[in-house]
């Protein structure tokens, strides 16, 4: 019986909790125990993403099954055998939750397969006609905003102060805008929530007023909670009513040449990397500043340091509606750079994360915490073949990327081992951006995401 929860005495928290999420309410999940926001995330009627009605703690374990095909799902099949109850009907829901369980990955691995087959007949058929679909390539000297881009499908590449990519695929949800006078130069990047058929807009219109704003604002100015709700306002006056809701992130980075001030800002998961180079450039240390807690090329490669990267769900603004909404004011994140001759900045989608956590020193730890894992978060111990399965999964990944995309790390000069380079994609022709893209998206099985990356050199502006 789908209705039945094995959660004594709080099914009408539970309903009252699903049908705020299914409104939009998307901060409800914060406050729940955890037991409690894993049941409703089994009910929610619109999940952002399949696996989601997965239980948090075997969500990592399903995509890498989905991943492997059916041959996978077969092994995910038999590491979740549903729990028997005595209570027939407690009995029924478990093997209805299961049900929904191994569907929600067959279906993961389905809409990955069609997507990465769909894009791959897309580039076929480009080539047949003998157009280049990776050929614009825009300049920093003068204001540039996604939302004016025509064709989302392409590459483009930016060029001068200012290098970046920018490859807006199925989804459309990613967005940037580069603005800029004598003194000031202001670069966003929103990131749309994808569940929310709005985002996509929303998050444009937002990089584009954000940086706007900047050349005669502060970021702290324009993010202050009565100011963001104005900006909401008008975006939703002049896009109308966004069908499906809509919600971004938003990190932007504000140059200031008189005050020599580098200001920042940051509502979401979308990062900031302070990166430092040495005389030839290359990178000597990073950190990411927009996280609650840092995460630096020192502590990256410790798991329990990546389980604290933001739920972007949970940390955006939006617009579902006639409301909007703006976050509680500590998520509101601004601060300001000092500047010293090497470094670099890069404010980006959440993409560059995702490169991060599937860099060869990251999988491999992962791969060596699944050979010593134990329990998962509700204290119920891993079995040795989940555990074989997972340490194998993540170490064939580890050795993958290492192999194939060795343009994606570089040597950190203290261990002389490999370590994620995040200006990686700076500097390369759009041909080369999109073939490393397409690739290592089809390798990872991330073939529906959008890139935005964008690398500020602070030599260009501040060194004499």
């Amino acid at each position: 019986m789908e209705n039945h929860k094995p959660l004594s005495g709080s099914d009408a928290k539970i309903e009252e909790y699903t049908r705020r999420y299914d409104a939009g309410e998307i901060s409800v999940l914060e406050d729940m125990p955890r037991s409690m926001r894993e049941v409703v995330l089994t009910k929610i009627k619109n999940p952002s993403s399949l696996l989601e009605i997965i239980p948090i703690q075997d969500r990592e374990f399903a995509a890498q099954c989905a991943d492997i095909g059916e041959e996978g799902i077969e092994i995910f099949t038999e590491m979740n055998i549903p729990k028997i109850y005595t209570d027939p009907e407690m009995n029924e829901w478990a093997q209805t939750r299961y049900k929904k369980m191994i569907e929600a990955v067959r279906n993961y691995s389905k809409r990955n397969k069609l997507r990465s087959d769909e894009n791959t007949r897309l580039r076929a058929v480009k080539e047949q006609l003998g157009t280049n679909p990776a050929q614009e390539e825009l300049t920093a000297t003068t204001p540039i905003d996604s939302i004016d881009l025509p064709n989302k499908e392409e590459v483009y590449t930016v060029t001068g102060e200012i290098e970046g990519v920018h490859y807006n695929k199925s989804h459309g949800q990613d967005a940037f805008s580069v603005n800029r006078n004598e003194n000031i130069t202001c670069v966003t990047v929103c990131d749309g929530i994808s569940s929310r058929a709005g985002s996509g807009e929303l998050s444009s219109r937002l990089a584009k007023q954000i940086s706007a704003d900047a050349l005669t604002k502060t970021l702290s100015e324009i993010v202050d909670p009565e100011s963001l709700r104005d900006i909401l306002e008008d975006i939703k006056s002049v896009a109308g009513k966004l069908e499906g809701g809509a919600g971004s992130t938003l990190v932007s980075v504000r140059i200031d040449k008189n005050e020599k001030t580098i200001e920042w800002t940051s509502i979401g998961d979308s990062p900031l990397f302070v990166i430092d180079t040495d005389e030839n450039g290359e990178v000597v240390s990073w950190e990411i500043l927009t996280e609650d807690n840092s995460i630096t090329n020192e502590n990256y490669t410790d798991i329990q340091t990546l389980e604290t990267l933001k739920d972007p769900a949970t940390h955006c603004v939006g617009i579902k509606n006639d409301t909007v909404n703006i976050p509680k004011t500590d998520r509101i994140k601004t601060g300001l750079i000092p500047y010293t001759p090497g470094r670099k900045i890069v404010v980006a989608s959440d993409f560059i994360t995702k490169v991060m956590l599937h860099s060869p020193e990251v999988t491999k730890a992962r791969s060596e915490y699944w050979k010593h894992a134990t329990n998962d978060d509700e204290g119920n111990p891993y079995s040795d073949k989940k555990k074989e399965m997972m340490h194998k999964v993540w170490n064939d990944v580890a050795e993958r990327n290492e192999q194939n995309f060795k343009d994606l790390w570089t040597i950190n000069p203290a261990t002389n081992e490999l370590m994620f380079n995040p200006l990686s994609m700076a500097g390369k022709s759009p041909e080369e951006l999109r073939t490393l893209l397409d690739e290592w998206m089809r390798e990872n099985s991330v073939t529906t995401d959008d890139v935005t990356i964008m690398t500020i050199d602070l030599d260009k502006y501040f060194r004499d």
